[in-house]
């Protein structure tokens, strides 16, 4: 089980533990040539970047690994760039919204963006920009629903813990298929900030199961969930990172 740690680069520096791991994933991102510098261009707001540490542990609950990711920062409601039109975003964001209807590709970062519609920044228009000309790269591809014999429903779910700058909420994830294609999907931020990484996940579990979309009553809403799996009406099973 990974645990992310809620600790600054400032602290992290001062553990010989964190130092090392940040040495050798550096090392790796200039092995793999993930960037190149170059002189900041003239006019152009630059995209920073942060430090994020987990740990590994294991069945005993001891740590047996340090891991550091260098992350580009995540959009924020005050980003310190400049204010954009609200009216010109909201009509972006609404269109975005509608077409998710038939896209599941584009549902995180629709609904990621419809976050900053009350006062967007030119680095949040940049980004809804970027989704419509993604849209124009892939606007042959849709959904294939083809007719197969026992097709059964599989359900998918992820989340992540913490992850909103502005609340610390976690964003969570889910999508249902049937046959060849997906017929229920879902992203939103979720309504409580979780106390744990175990803790977002199950509540994404549950959320996912019911297709509830308020999370108001944990104990009741939440922990349904054990109750359809021992009627063995749900099966969950674990999908590593990397498959």
């Amino acid at each position: 089980m990974a645990v992310c740690e809620l600790i600054s680069y400032a602290e992290a520096a001062t553990d010989k533990r964190w130092v090392q791991t940040m040495e050798q994933q550096m090392l790796m991102v200039e092995k793999n040539g993930t960037w190149l510098l170059v002189d900041k261009p003239i006019d152009q707001h630059v995209i920073g970047t942060k430090w994020i540490f987990e740990t590994k542990v294991n069945a005993a609950g001891t740590v047996n690994k340090y891991k550091a990711r260098l992350v580009v920062k995540r959009l924020t409601k005050d980003d310190g760039t400049s204010r954009a039109g609200s009216s010109m975003y909201r009509s972006i964001i609404g269109s975005l919204l509608y077409l998710t209807a038939s896209r599941p590709n584009i549902m995180f970062s629709a609904s990621l963006l419809s976050r900053f519609m009350q006062s967007p920044s030119q680095t949040h228009f940049a980004a809804a920009k970027r989704v419509l000309r993604y849209i124009k790269g892939i606007i042959d591809l849709g959904l294939k629903f083809e007719k197969k014999k026992n097709s059964i429903i599989m359900g998918y779910c992820d989340t992540d813990w913490a992850g909103s700058l502005d609340d610390s909420k976690g964003t969570f994830g889910y999508c249902f298929s049937l046959g060849s294609a997906v017929f229920n999907w879902n992203s939103k931020k979720q309504e409580v900030v979780a106390q744990s990484s175990v803790e977002a996940e199950y509540i994404t579990i549950a959320t996912a199961t019911n297709h509830y979309g308020r999370i108001k009553h944990i104990k009741v809403k939440f922990h349904v969930i054990r109750e359809v799996v021992k009627d063995e009406e749900v099966d969950i099973q674990h999908c590593g990172t990397i498959l």
